[in-house]
């Protein structure tokens, strides 16, 4: 079990890559959350964040992420670098991870997060994630 805020990532080999044991992979649990799931009110300019609306206790306390890309956003070379960019904007804004173990969805619809400069990206994606954060029960 690896507690999200004293992770750490990895150093040697690729140490920007967004580890595993933050991803969220599975089709199943992905689908259920887009259909039932919670979503502040709020909308970001690059993207929409989705988590569930009840609390599932899980063995391990770390965040998983997905990243749902609209093909409205673009060609796939457009949609891979918006992953890319939204991948390194959620690794950098760490501090702001929930410290729950709660599947996160960041669903695009549009292009919008490719034309934003990475500095705007990467201050939504903070303030996002502090949302999610303080409308989790239990925490504050």
């Amino acid at each position: 079990m690896v507690d999200p805020l004293n992770a750490a990532f990895p150093t040697s080999g690729h140490p920007f890559r967004f580890p595993r044991q933050f991803r969220l992979k599975s089709p199943h649990i992905i689908r259920a959350i887009m259909q039932d799931g919670t979503s502040h009110r709020r909308r970001w300019d690059a993207f929409r964040l989705i988590w569930p609306s009840r609390s599932e206790a899980t063995a391990d306390a770390t965040p998983r992420f997905a990243f749902v890309i609209s093909r409205d956003a673009g060609p796939a070379v457009v949609r891979n670098r918006i992953k890319r960019r939204l991948r390194e904007a959620v690794r950098l804004a760490k501090s702001s991870w929930p410290a729950a173990s709660v599947p996160i969805i960041l669903r695009i619809n549009s292009d919008r997060a490719a034309q934003l400069p990475f500095a705007a990206l990467q201050s939504q994606v903070h303030q996002a994630l502090a949302d999610v954060k303080r409308h989790l029960p239990g925490s504050g």
